[in-house]
């Protein structure tokens, strides 16, 4: 069987392909920096999502009113992982008078590169061109 596929579409399909698989890597990275984040009142766990220019997750408010999301944005091949709270940069890199507590950098580490994001990202990716390419309309097959 030969499969006959329009350059658009597998261009396309590669595109959405790797995108759905660095929002697969940013919602691990969110949920390892939220199992790590030092908790007192928890504001800052609850504060921490990711973003792409057009989807965002992982924001929980603990029911109260809705939050801010990241005030940066993604660009279209981007995804952001932060927090909004104004205290986070300081947890994170520290201060002169506070040791650094860091929770996204270790998070990334294990999640955001090497092995495992790549891992994830071929395995999202791939799902998802096998997806596009199977269901489109334009083709041509030859038995």
């Amino acid at each position: 069987m030969i499969k006959v596929i329009k350059h658009g579409d597998a261009k396309a399909a590669v595109r959405e392909g790797t995108k759905a698989g660095m929002i697969d890597c940013a919602i691990k990275v969110v949920s390892q920096a939220k199992a790590i984040t030092p908790v007192q009142k928890g504001r800052l766990r609850n504060s921490i999502m990711w973003k792409s220019s057009d989807k965002e997750g992982g924001l929980n408010n603990g029911g109260g009113a809705k939050a801010p999301a990241l005030d940066s944005k993604a660009g279209d091949m981007e995804v952001l992982v932060g927090s909004n709270v104004e205290y986070s940069t300081y947890q994170e890199f520290g201060t002169r008078y506070m040791a650094p507590q860091p929770f996204l950098r270790p998070s990334i580490a294990i999640h955001g590169h090497g092995k495992d994001a790549a891992e994830t990202m071929k395995k999202r990716a791939q799902e998802v061109m096998k997806g596009k390419l199977e269901e489109g309309q334009d083709r041509v097959k030859f038995f």
